[in-house]
């Protein structure tokens, strides 16, 4: 799971596979180019998770 939360709003993805789980304060656009980054970046994303909170 990865979330990510700034001041107009927030959402949680799952990394495996990449699914939004929730959000909220985003429109469809912002959320479409956000899963696009997470899609972008999964690999670095659950490597560093996976670092910091085991396997």
């Amino acid at each position: 799971m990865f979330m990510c939360g700034v001041r107009t709003g927030w959402q949680k993805f799952w990394l495996d596979p990449v699914a939004l789980q929730q959000a909220g304060g985003y429109g469809r656009p912002e959320l479409n180019t956000i899963a696009a980054m997470v899609i972008e970046h999964r690999d670095k994303l659950l490597e560093d998770w996976y670092e910091f909170f085991g396997r």
